[in-house]
């Protein structure tokens, strides 16, 4: 392998846990069965609007490459993550996908090259507010509906 490249949901701040427990069994293999260089690649997706919300987890994967003896490439860090369904016919590059496609397009170019790049974090390019408003009427209380869930209980507190 010369590259290895993560794609996955930012879990409080973190990386989900079945994640992490691959990477603790890669570690050594890493160490041992690696002929040559081999770089690293994230791309993390969360659902809160900022994405750099995501650089918790970017510095736990950049510590694991470093005691992998790894190469970490390049990381992207895309907010808003449950807004990706909803604009799927979008291009990227285009409307609230514009820094999602710049940023792929740079991830791309770096693994292409295999070399290492600065870490994007980044927002859509779409109004907090409006992302906020979009969010909680067509998919969070939908999402609470789907699950039993009436609007005022997702308000009590235990």
């Amino acid at each position: 392998m010369d590259i290895l490249v993560l794609a996955f949901p930012l879990y409080i701040d973190a990386l989900p846990s079945h994640l992490f427990k691959m990477l603790i069994t890669l570690e050594d293999y890493m160490k041992k069965q690696r002929k040559k260089e081999i770089y690293v690649y994230a791309i993390l997706n969360c659902g809160f609007y900022e994405g750099n919300q995501t650089h918790t987890a970017i510095e736990i994967l950049k510590n694991w490459c470093s005691r992998s003896e790894l190469c970490f490439g390049q990381a992207i860090g895309h907010g808003a993550g449950e807004m990706l369904n909803f604009i799927e016919n979008v291009p990227l590059g285009y409307g609230p996908q514009k820094n999602l496609g710049k940023a792929i397009e740079s991830l791309a170019d770096h693994i292409n090259l295999q070399n290492t790049g600065d870490t994007m974090l980044f927002s859509p390019n779409f109004p907090k507010f409006a992302w906020r408003f979009m969010g909680t009427h067509f998919f969070w209380n939908v999402s609470a509906k789907k699950n039993g869930l009436k609007k005022r209980e997702i308000f009590n507190r235990l």
